[in-house]
Protein backbone atom coordinates (compact mmCIF):
# COMPACT_ATOMS: atom_id res chain seq x y z
CA UNK A 1 0.00 0.00 0.00
CA UNK A 2 1.26 3.49 -0.71
CA UNK A 3 0.46 7.06 0.86
CA UNK A 4 -2.11 9.08 -1.39
CA UNK A 5 -2.94 12.47 -0.84
CA UNK A 6 -6.14 13.64 -2.59
CA UNK A 7 -7.36 17.48 -2.85
CA UNK A 8 -11.07 17.99 -4.46
CA UNK A 9 -13.11 21.66 -5.34
CA UNK A 10 -16.77 20.84 -4.93
CA UNK A 11 -19.30 23.15 -6.53
CA UNK A 12 -19.95 25.80 -3.58
CA UNK A 13 -23.45 26.58 -4.80
CA UNK A 14 -24.54 23.02 -3.41
CA UNK A 15 -26.06 23.05 0.45
CA UNK A 16 -24.07 21.44 2.98
CA UNK A 17 -25.63 18.24 3.56
CA UNK A 18 -24.87 17.79 -0.63
CA UNK A 19 -21.34 18.36 0.80
CA UNK A 20 -21.26 15.97 3.09
CA UNK A 21 -22.71 13.39 1.09
CA UNK A 22 -20.09 13.71 -1.34
CA UNK A 23 -17.33 13.99 1.10
CA UNK A 24 -18.26 10.50 2.77
CA UNK A 25 -19.15 8.96 -0.88
CA UNK A 26 -15.80 8.90 -2.00
CA UNK A 27 -14.43 8.56 1.94
CA UNK A 28 -16.57 5.36 1.76
CA UNK A 29 -14.49 4.48 -1.42
CA UNK A 30 -11.10 4.85 -0.04
CA UNK A 31 -12.09 2.53 2.90
CA UNK A 32 -13.27 -0.06 0.67
CA UNK A 33 -9.87 -0.92 0.20
CA UNK A 34 -7.60 1.24 1.96
CA UNK A 35 -7.09 2.87 5.36
CA UNK A 36 -7.71 6.88 5.65
CA UNK A 37 -5.26 8.73 7.42
CA UNK A 38 -7.43 12.04 7.84
CA UNK A 39 -9.90 14.37 6.13
CA UNK A 40 -9.88 17.61 5.94
CA UNK A 41 -12.58 20.05 5.22
CA UNK A 42 -10.77 23.37 4.44
CA UNK A 43 -13.92 25.11 3.61
CA UNK A 44 -15.14 27.40 1.05
CA UNK A 45 -12.39 29.36 -0.48
CA UNK A 46 -11.86 31.57 -3.18
CA UNK A 47 -10.42 30.43 -6.29
CA UNK A 48 -7.05 32.01 -7.83
CA UNK A 49 -9.22 31.21 -11.34
CA UNK A 50 -12.59 31.10 -11.89
CA UNK A 51 -13.88 27.51 -12.38
CA UNK A 52 -16.82 26.42 -14.51
CA UNK A 53 -17.28 30.75 -13.72
CA UNK A 54 -17.52 29.93 -10.45
CA UNK A 55 -14.96 32.57 -8.49
CA UNK A 56 -15.16 29.88 -5.15
CA UNK A 57 -15.28 26.06 -4.38
CA UNK A 58 -15.61 23.87 -1.20
CA UNK A 59 -11.98 22.54 -0.93
CA UNK A 60 -11.73 18.98 1.01
CA UNK A 61 -8.37 16.62 1.37
CA UNK A 62 -7.89 13.30 2.02
CA UNK A 63 -4.77 11.46 3.07
CA UNK A 64 -4.85 7.51 2.52
CA UNK A 65 -3.13 4.58 2.22
CA UNK A 66 -4.46 2.25 -0.47
CA UNK A 67 -3.50 0.19 -3.55
CA UNK A 68 -2.79 1.42 -6.96
CA UNK A 69 -6.39 0.93 -8.06
CA UNK A 70 -8.52 2.78 -5.47
CA UNK A 71 -6.73 6.10 -6.73
CA UNK A 72 -8.24 5.35 -10.42
CA UNK A 73 -11.76 4.66 -9.33
CA UNK A 74 -12.39 7.21 -7.46
CA UNK A 75 -10.62 9.85 -10.28
CA UNK A 76 -12.81 8.15 -12.59
CA UNK A 77 -15.85 9.12 -10.54
CA UNK A 78 -14.68 12.34 -10.35
CA UNK A 79 -14.51 12.69 -13.63
CA UNK A 80 -18.19 11.82 -13.93
CA UNK A 81 -19.20 14.12 -11.37
CA UNK A 82 -20.34 17.41 -12.22
CA UNK A 83 -20.30 18.95 -8.88
CA UNK A 84 -16.34 18.05 -8.41
CA UNK A 85 -15.00 21.38 -9.94
CA UNK A 86 -11.27 20.02 -9.96
CA UNK A 87 -9.25 17.20 -8.44
CA UNK A 88 -5.77 16.73 -7.83
CA UNK A 89 -3.89 13.05 -6.01
CA UNK A 90 -0.22 12.62 -5.51
CA UNK A 91 1.90 9.72 -3.88
CA UNK A 92 3.32 10.48 -0.68
CA UNK A 93 6.94 9.71 -0.64
CA UNK A 94 8.85 8.67 2.11
CA UNK A 95 10.55 11.62 2.99
CA UNK A 96 7.90 13.63 3.08
CA UNK A 97 5.56 11.35 5.74
CA UNK A 98 9.08 11.06 7.98
CA UNK A 99 8.90 15.08 7.65
CA UNK A 100 5.02 15.14 9.01
CA UNK A 101 5.55 12.65 12.16
CA UNK A 102 8.55 15.03 13.09
CA UNK A 103 6.33 18.15 12.91
CA UNK A 104 3.78 16.49 15.13
CA UNK A 105 6.46 15.27 17.09
CA UNK A 106 7.73 18.86 17.79
CA UNK A 107 5.68 21.45 16.37
CA UNK A 108 7.40 24.70 15.15
CA UNK A 109 6.15 27.69 17.45
CA UNK A 110 6.13 30.28 15.25
CA UNK A 111 5.39 33.35 17.06
CA UNK A 112 8.32 32.45 19.37
CA UNK A 113 10.52 32.79 16.29
CA UNK A 114 9.01 35.86 15.11
CA UNK A 115 10.14 37.89 18.38
CA UNK A 116 13.17 36.29 18.05
CA UNK A 117 13.92 37.66 14.48
CA UNK A 118 12.52 41.20 15.81
CA UNK A 119 15.02 41.15 18.53
CA UNK A 120 17.65 40.65 16.26
CA UNK A 121 16.55 43.54 14.47
CA UNK A 122 16.91 45.85 17.18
Amino acid sequence: MRRYETTIIIDPALDQPKIDEIVSKYEEMIKSDGEIIEIENWGKKRLAYPIKKKPTGYYTHYKYNAGSEIPKVIERDFNLNADILRFMTIVTDKRAMKQEELDKLAPIDLSAKRNEDREDKD
